[in-house]
């Protein structure tokens, strides 16, 4: 074959129909008509191409000819294009005259691959002319970042888009967790995609991945899967764009730290020391969205702070002291640093456990409990059904503040038992789980670095030293925080005015006032911090003698020290600042000692027997009843110490009990045996009887949506609220 050139028009490459073009002309043929011939690239990525040859121009083939289509082929390959000539040749029949086509294929095998280069040159050109800048690369190739925020490669003359999003690193931050372990690093990405402007935080150990595009972009930022290596691209791209890096510190944990000489107190927003000295520049980086509403304000002595202060003892007053003041007084020592226990308040549901405890959250900052009413439904505590490893992290990350667990259910949710028993021993043994790394490296273990408040209907379950590590502080109807409907002992005109004592609680929570209180103590306790800590362990030891012979558990003595120590230091806090008198200051030092002795003392109460640990409430609450009721004639079941109606009744269709009067009688006869007192609640009680299985019947649903069903038993047959039993109930 020879080549002419002049007998071809081409190759033009056609962006519409994806192909390069050669015009044969009519003159050039076979002096009846133009031909047309296209090279297509075959699919799947390949270098070789389809020949598709017809009868004229380009709009397609004319009359009754079809193209003739070769087999993919390697387009400079001379024994390739004999085959499609022959093909050709063979698919036409003969009609036409079709000497010139192997001159027209040697062109193309001598000029295509040129044209094809060309072409790619000149696009080169002109998309990196178009691009936004040059990102200078590795050798032989060169990456782009595009006018609207794409990247792109250009390597072997070839233009690819790697991504329609572009991102530089512009700094590195080394961020500390108080753990001992080397800082963690955190890139700080400047990124922008379809025009819009983005800045967010990733982890270094998570860049590669960058997995990171769909967290922090939107949807439509994607990347060509048909580039080869492409996340590698993009990441070198990246880093080769990021020579600008500013390099910071930031810590990620709040609580007391030394930095740069002196003791500091970190908090979301920043950090607090001494009233005297200038406020230290802290930057805090936390992902925790609870952790991050822990605010505090700068403080500032003057009378503002001496209000402050004087507004949080009003906690104190909302229930019995033995309650109210130990709580309190457990937000003021997580401050003083990681105690070895935990607190559990227990009791009914709707008494205020919970309200109580985000009232507690906010010394922490404003909007860090979430008191009732919350503007967007935020509240401070996590709850017992997150995952253990979520309430570790949450408790690493809170060191030297409050931590508020909320709705301990152990009988619905058994692995609730195993949660609280985790973090409870973490607490008290002031280490964690170790965990690994996806590397395999150890990573250091993680026990809660706060004062852990946990809340529920029902005491902690497990062995005797884990409840040990506890602070047991129940509630119930005629202590309730909160007070409601059923408070017993109030009248209208009292419920009205402890409503009002506890509205004027959760404002001040939530308009700032502990947090101010708080903030300034722990800049009173910057100035003597070190002098804190150093005689914190012989004044706990002195505590811890003078009740040790009055307690049921070794680390009570323990507990009691702490609430002591954090009494102390918050009175002569008060006192310094002159927010209370001298004759204040000793009476409420009294008023604080004796609440948390009788605290310790009802946590004595509490303790759980060895046999308690191993029955189950229901059955403790049947086998209780069992025996002690008579039943009359009439079909009664009355005790004796039941002044006001019979307990229950016996009917064909099973026992009716009234759950007050057996509730009531159960914990009686409990402690008329000389055994432990049964401190399930009613409540919790009727649960657990609906739960085994032992109603026969509820009133669920209903409108009331009560387990106690109404029922006409009463004395000449008034309804009344009744549980409805399996009739084998009291036979065991």
């Amino acid at each position: 074959m020879s080549a002419d050139q002049d007998l071809i028009v081409g190759p033009e490459w056609d962006d519409e129909n994806v192909g390069w073009f050669y015009d044969i002309p009519a003159s050039k043929a076979d002096g009846k008509d133009s031909w047309t011939l296209v090279a297509m690239e075959a699919p799947g990525g390949s270098s070789k191409y389809i020949l598709s040859l017809w009868v004229g121009g380009r709009e397609g083939p004319v009359g009754d000819d079809i193209e003739a289509l070769s087999d993919p082929l390697n387009i400079t390959d001379s024994k390739d294009l004999e085959k499609f000539e022959k093909s050709a040749i063979d698919h036409f029949e003969d009609k036409r005259h079709m000497g010139w086509l192997d001159l027209v294929l040697e062109y193309v095998r001598r000029n295509h691959e040129r044209a094809k280069t060309k072409r790619r040159k000149q696009e080169v050109r002109e998309r990196t002319k178009a691009a936004d800048r040059h990102i200078p690369g590795t050798t032989g190739i060169s990456y782009y970042v595009e006018a609207e925020g794409g990247l792109a490669v250009v390597e072997r003359d070839e233009y690819q888009s790697l991504a329609n999003f572009s991102a530089r690193i512009t700094e590195v931050v080394e961020v500390d967790t108080g753990s001992g372990d080397p800082p963690q690093r955190v890139f700080t990405i400047q990124a922008r995609h379809a025009g819009n402007d983005y800045t967010f935080q990733v982890p270094a150990t998570e860049f590669d991945s960058v997995r990171w595009v769909r967290q922090h972009l939107d949807s439509r930022a994607i990347y060509n899967p048909s580039v080869g290596k492409v996340k590698e691209h993009i990441k070198t791209a990246i880093l080769s764009d990021s020579a600008e890096q500013v390099r910071s510190k930031a810590y990620r944990h709040l609580g007391w730290r030394m930095i740069d000489g002196r003791w500091v107190y970190i908090h979301s927003g920043g950090g607090i020391t001494s009233f005297a000295a200038k406020p230290p520049e802290v930057r805090v980086l936390l992902e925790d969205k609870k952790l991050l509403r822990r605010v505090l304000p700068q403080p500032v002595r003057g009378e503002s702070l001496k209000k402050a202060v004087r507004e949080t003892f009003k906690l104190w007053d909302l229930t019995d002291g033995r309650i109210t003041i130990p709580l309190d007084l457990s937000a003021k020592r997580a401050v003083i640093g990681t105690p070895d226990y935990f607190v559990h308040l227990f009791g009914p549901t709707g008494t205020g456990k919970t309200e109580y405890g985000r009232m507690l959250l906010s010394y922490f900052g404003a909007d860090a409990g979430g008191v009732y009413p919350t503007a967007d439904g935020h509240t401070g505590e996590m709850s017992f059904d997150s995952t253990a490893y979520a309430l570790e992290e949450h408790g690493y990350l809170a060191k030297d503040q409050l931590i508020l667990y909320d709705d301990y259910r152990p009988n619905t949710e058994p692995s609730h038992v195993a949660v609280l028993g985790r973090v409870g021993r973490a607490a008290g043994n002031r280490g964690g789980r170790s965990r690994m790394s996806s590397s395999g490296a150890s990573q250091g273990d993680r026990p809660p670095r706060g004062l852990i408040l946990a809340t529920g209907e029902d005491k902690p379950r497990g062995e005797r030293s884990l409840v040990g590590r506890t602070l047991l502080v129940p509630v119930d109807a005629e202590h309730r925080i909160i007070p409601g409907s059923d408070s017993p002992n109030l009248s209208p005109k009292e419920m009205e005015a402890q409503l009002d004592k506890v509205q004027e609680c959760q404002q001040a929570a939530r308009e700032g006032i502990y947090a101010e209180a708080m903030a300034g103590f722990v800049a009173w306790l910057a100035d003597r911090y070190e002098e804190v800590r150093d005689s914190l362990a012989g004044e706990h030891t002195r505590l811890r003698k003078e009740i040790f012979t009055l307690t049921h558990h070794t680390r009570t003595p323990g507990i009691y020290a702490d609430l002591v120590i954090a009494a102390n230091l918050w009175l002569d806090y008060c006192r310094s600042i002159k927010a209370i008198s001298p004759k204040e200051y000793e009476a409420y030092k009294e008023r604080a000692h004796a609440a948390i002795l009788e605290a310790v003392e009802e946590h004595g109460r509490q303790m759980p027997t060895e046999l308690e640990m191993e029955i189950n409430p229901v059955e403790r609450y049947r086998t209780l009843l069992q025996g002690v009721l008579e039943r009359n004639g009439d079909g009664t079941l009355r005790h004796e110490a039941v002044a006001d109606g019979p307990v229950g009744w016996v009917r064909d269709d099973g026992i009716y009990l009234v759950p007050r009067r057996a509730h009531d009688l159960v914990k009686s006869v409990a402690i008329e045996n000389g055994g432990s007192p049964f401190t399930t609640s009613l409540q919790t009680t009727n649960r657990y009887l609906k739960e085994e299985g032992m109603l026969l019947s509820t009133a669920l649903d209903k409108r009331r949506a009560s387990i106690a069903v109404r029922k006409k038993l009463g004395d000449g047959g008034k309804m009344i609220d009744v549980l409805h039993l399996r009739k084998d109930f009291l036979e065991g």
